[in-house]
C-alpha cells in the first residue's frame, strides 16, 4: 500500500492509513509536543516509499511547507503526481471555533505555497496536489485537496 498509493494517485488512503496509526500508537506524554511529534511521525512512514522524494520544512514563499512529495523521477519516471502537505495539530480540548479559524489559516497558507515560482519549477510537470490535514489530539480531523 505504501508504494502503490504514491505511483497511482491514491494519496488520501495513505493518509487515513498514517493518522489511524498515528491514534493507534501516540501515547498521551507524546501530545505534548503536538504538531513536531505528528510531523515527525508522518515523516517516518512517508519516506518508506522509494516513489517519492520527501523533504520535510521547505521553505516557498517566505514559509515553511510542512511536506514536499516530489516524485523520484531517476527510478520511477512514470510518477505523474506531487504533493505539499500542510499538517495543523489541535490540542484535544480545541474549540470548533478554533478548528474553523485554524483550517481556514491552512487553506490560505497551501495556496500561497502551491503558487510559489520555486515549487512550480519542481515539478517537472507533475501534477501538484495541495493537500491539508487537520489532527486533534490523538484524531484525524479533517483533510482535503485544496483547489488552488
Amino acid at each position: 500500500m505504501l508504494c502503490a498509493c504514491g505511483y497511482s494517485r491514491r494519496l488520501p488512503p495513505l493518509i487515513e492509513f498514517i493518522c489511524k496509526a498515528y491514534h493507534d500508537t501516540t501515547a498521551v506524554r507524546q501530545l505534548i509536543e503536538g504538531e513536531r511529534n505528528l510531523q515527525g511521525f508522518m515523516n517516518a512512514y512517508l519516506t518508506l516509499t522509494n516513489y517519492y522524494l520527501v523533504a520535510p520544512e521547505m521553505e516557498f514563499s517566505h514559509g515553511y511547507c510542512d511536506f514536499f512529495l516530489l516524485p523520484n523521477y531517476l527510478t520511477y519516471p512514470m510518477v505523474a503526481h506531487s504533493y505539499i502537505l500542510e499538517l495543523k495539530y489541535l490540542k484535544a480540548d480545541a474549540t470548533e471555533t478554533e478548528a474553523e479559524k485554524q483550517w481556514t489559516e491552512a487553506v490560505k497558507q497551501i495556496k500561497t505555497y502551491a503558487a510559489d515560482k520555486k515549487l512550480q519549477s519542481m515539478l517537472h510537470g507533475s501534477t501538484l496536489h495541495p493537500i491539508v490535514i487537520q489532527i486533534k489530539g490523538y484524531d484525524l480531523v479533517k483533510y482535503e485537496e485544496i483547489k488552488a
